[in-house]
């Protein structure tokens, strides 16, 4: 990364060198590097997606970076706004987000499915005190939430998403702290 202009931030390399790399500079301000999977509140594992975008990772994989934030921020939601407004949606990874793979991520995981679906009634919330989107742009947001949250219903729960369910909410359902610090 030194060879083309970036610099790597020495204080993210300390607490999370093995897993995270950012890099500032270059044409692009910040590149942000995670290695195998990103492992914050819920676990996002890129194990045979990398080579599915010659680019970056899926826009499926960008959704879920989002999602899995339990304490979201405005920017975590514009970003999952933003996504909603350009991006097509499908059930696989060929230039749109693969909704499929969503759902069965979910199916699998109570706590991620919780985290997620939480966030997509958030961002539902959030999108009307955004005053630089159009109606029109706020009506498409809800409505692909909406869209997103049935695929993911109509997915197959697994026993142990069932088992996990049913302990709710009284039981811790994300990580609080970053598995490598």
């Amino acid at each position: 990364m030194e060879t083309v202009g970036y610099e790597c931030d020495l204080n993210t390399m300390a607490m999370t060198g093995q897993t995270r790399h950012i890099y500032f500079g270059g044409p692009v301000p910040m590149i942000d590097v995670f290695f195998d999977k990103l492992d914050y509140c819920h676990e996002v594992d890129y194990a045979g997606r990398l080579e599915l975008d010659p680019w970056s990772v899926t826009l499926a994989d960008i959704l879920l970076q989002k999602l899995q934030i339990w304490e979201i921020n405005d920017k975590d939601l514009k970003d999952i706004e933003f996504l909603f407004t350009v991006a097509d949606f499908g059930e696989d990874d060929d230039k749109k987000v693969n909704v499929g793979f969503v759902a069965r991520r979910f199916a699998d995981d109570w706590g991620f499915w919780y985290t997620g679906t939480t966030n997509l009634d958030r961002v539902k919330e959030h999108v009307d005190k955004v005053d630089a989107l159009s109606d029109e742009q706020k009506a498409k947001i809800k409505q692909v939430a909406d869209s997103v949250r049935a695929r993911i219903d109509r997915e197959p729960k697994t026993k142990k998403w069932e088992k996990r369910a049913k302990k709710g909410t009284k039981k811790l359902w994300y990580n609080t702290g970053f598995s490598d610090w």
